[in-house]
C-alpha cells in the first residue's frame, strides 16, 4: 500500500514537472517528500535496497506522468488555454502556505531568513523576464540533448525553478517540449542516449549538493529557494498567448475562475492528507 501511495504522489510531482509555471520540487515539498527523496539519491550508496524501494514508485510515476501529462497539456493550452492556465495557477498558490510551511520547520524565521529571500526573489523576476517561450525550435543536436537532459532532472530536484521559465530565458523551451513530448522525429538514440546520461550525472550531482545544503544550511537554502519560487509564480500567466493577452469577461473566464479554485484546493487538500504526522522525522523534522 505504501507504494501504491508513492506512485500516486510520483504521478503528481509529474504533472508539476510538465505544466508551465508548476514546479515538481515544490509538490515534492508540499507531499512531505523533498528532503528524504533528495537524501536517498545523493546516498544511494548507504542503505541501498531501503533508498531504492522509497525511489522506484516515485520516479515511475514521475515518469508515467510526464510522458503522458505532456500532450495532454500541450493540447488543452491549444484548445482550452484559459481555463488550463487558471488550474495550473491555482495550483501553484495552493503550495504557497505548504512551501513556506516548510521553510520555517525546523527554526523560526529572523531577519536574516527574510533578506535571503530578497536577492533569490530578485533573481527570479530575472528569469521571469528574460522567458520567451515563443521559441519553437525542435531541432536537437547531441550537445543540446545532454544539456536538456542534466537541467531537466536540476529544475526537477530546485524546488522553484520551472523548467518552462527557464529553458525560456535560455532560448530551449521549444527543443525540451520537443523532448518530452517523445516527438516521432526525435526518437533516435543519438538524441535520447545524450540526454539519458545528462539526466544521470544531473541526478546525482545537483542531489548531493542540494542535500549537502540542506543538511548544513537547511532553513537558509530553503528562504532562498522560496523567495525565487515566489518570483517566478506570475510565468504562469505572462507565457500566454494572444487568447489570454485579450481576455474578456464571457464563459470562458467564468469557467477559468472556477478551474483556479478548483486547483486552490487540490493542491492544498491533497498536500495536507500527504504531510507527515508530527512524530515522523522524514521530512524537516529532523
Amino acid at each position: 500500500m505504501e507504494h501504491i501511495k508513492l506512485l500516486l504522489k510520483g504521478l503528481f510531482i509529474g504533472v508539476g514537472g510538465v505544466a508551465p509555471g508548476l514546479s515538481g520540487a515544490v509538490i515534492m515539498i508540499s507531499l512531505g517528500l523533498y528532503s528524504r527523496t533528495v537524501d536517498a539519491i545523493a546516498t544511494l550508496n548507504k542503505e541501498f535496497k531501503e533508498k531504492i524501494l522509497f525511489l522506484i514508485p516515485i520516479i515511475s510515476g514521475m515518469l508515467i506522468s510526464t510522458i503522458f501529462f505532456s500532450r495532454i497539456i500541450e493540447n488543452s493550452l491549444d484548445r482550452f488555454e484559459i481555463p488550463t492556465r487558471l488550474l495550473f495557477l491555482g495550483m501553484l498558490l495552493g503550495t504557497v502556505p505548504l512551501f513556506y510551511a516548510e521553510v520555517k520547520r525546523r527554526e523560526k524565521l529572523n531577519r536574516k531568513h527574510y533578506l535571503i529571500m530578497i536577492p533569490a526573489f530578485f533573481t527570479g523576476l530575472v528569469f521571469l523576464f528574460l522567458g520567451n517561450t515563443g521559441n519553437t525550435s525542435d531541432t536537437i543536436t547531441i550537445p543540446i540533448a545532454f544539456v536538456l537532459g542534466f537541467l531537466g532532472i536540476a529544475l526537477t530536484i530546485i524546488p522553484g525553478l520551472n523548467w518552462a521559465t527557464f529553458f525560456s530565458a535560455i532560448g530551449l523551451y521549444g527543443h525540451w517540449l520537443s523532448l518530452i513530448s517523445f516527438r516521432p522525429e526525435n526518437l533516435r538514440l543519438e538524441i535520447y542516449g545524450p540526454a539519458v546520461i545528462g539526466v544521470i550525472i544531473g541526478l546525482f550531482t545537483v542531489s548531493k549538493a542540494v542535500s549537502f545544503l540542506l543538511k548544513y544550511s537547511y532553513t537558509n537554502t530553503m528562504a532562498f529557494l522560496y523567495g525565487f519560487f515566489i518570483a517566478v509564480i506570475p510565468s504562469i500567466i505572462i507565457d500566454s498567448s494572444e487568447e489570454l493577452d485579450n481576455l474578456s469577461f464571457g464563459p470562458a473566464l467564468y469557467v477559468g475562475i472556477v478551474f483556479f479554485l478548483v486547483g486552490i484546493f487540490m493542491a492544498y487538500l491533497f498536500a495536507k492528507l500527504s504531510q507527515p504526522k508530527k512524530n515522523d522525522k522524514s521530512e524537516g523534522g529532523k
